[in-house]
């Protein structure tokens, strides 16, 4: 027996109206459904990118650092756009390569993404309406969302740090 996954997406209509729901099936993607990634092209499109290792401007908990994207293949981005260093996967032959602030580095990458976090009936089924005996990796209020992540297929270190 085969198990199909709907995916729901919210779209806002090209006038700005309301949000609808279209559902797609989850073997729709990406033979017949592309979502298109922070970085502007198709999620699993071969990018190179250039960007600088940085603390993150906002007052956020994690402190950790932030890939802020300078260039991709070649063209600044229309936008700001930033990685979490927990967003970035190295594949094993890059783990030599360790992010330090204020350095530069330009990656061949994959933007690729999935979904994280508990939907709200999940959630009050595990926990109930209250946070206590939460886990960790569920922190309360972060809800069921899809986020993406860049895998560095290679990289290479342009400028160093301060």
């Amino acid at each position: 027996m085969a198990t199909i996954v709907v995916i729901s997406i919210a779209a806002v209509g090209a006038d700005g109206g309301d949000n609808k729901v279209i559902k797609i099936l989850s073997t729709d993607i990406p033979d017949r459904l592309e979502i298109i990634g922070h970085l502007g092209h198709p999620l699993g499109t071969l990018i190179d990118v250039r960007g600088q290792w940085r603390r993150p401007e906002r007052r956020v908990k994690d402190h950790s650092l932030v890939f802020r994207v300078l260039a991709i293949n070649g063209r600044p981005p229309d936008a700001s756009i930033e990685f979490r260093l927990a967003r970035m996967v190295q594949f094993n032959r890059l783990s030599e390569l360790t992010a330090k602030e204020g350095q530069v580095w330009e990656a061949r990458v994959i933007e690729s993404g999935a979904f994280h976090g508990l939907p709200p009936a999940a959630y009050r089924e595990l926990y109930g309406d209250s946070s206590k005996d939460v886990p960790v990796q569920e922190p309360h209020g972060q809800g069921f969302r899809f986020e993406t992540e860049l895998r560095l297929l290679s990289c290479k270190l342009v400028r160093a740090g301060s």
